[in-house]
């Protein structure tokens, strides 16, 4: 999805995500995460995405979500990580999607097969 928080400078960023801006928490989520000009911080990058994901930011549920699956800055959780991925898939996002829809088929491959 895109965002006008991309190329803004960090400062700018920040103080958008503390205004509540939702693409500014989510793109500083990314910032942590990868250690794009903070130190990477899976802690901090969960944080920010938890932040933007409750305002309904559909990038930030998918990598709220992924995090609770792996394990990664949260402990690992996979009813949590079910939670943000359907929330996720049904913002629009489409990794989410289409794990979603892979997910599904899985189980339901593996319930045909009992």
């Amino acid at each position: 999805m895109s965002n006008s928080f991309t190329d803004t400078p960090l400062n700018t960023l920040y103080l958008a995500a503390e205004q509540g801006n939702r693409e500014a928490q989510y793109q500083l989520g990314l910032k942590y995460l990868t250690g794009d000009g903070v130190p990477h911080s899976l802690i901090q990058a969960t944080q920010w995405f938890h932040t933007a994901a409750e305002f309904g930011q559909p990038d930030a549920q998918y990598q709220l979500g992924l995090r609770y699956e792996q394990g990664a800055g949260v402990p690992q959780n996979s009813q949590q990580a079910w939670q943000w991925l359907m929330k996720a898939a049904d913002g629009g996002q489409p990794d989410a999607q289409r794990k979603v829809e892979a997910d599904n088929l899985e189980r339901n491959r593996k319930f045909v097969e009992l």
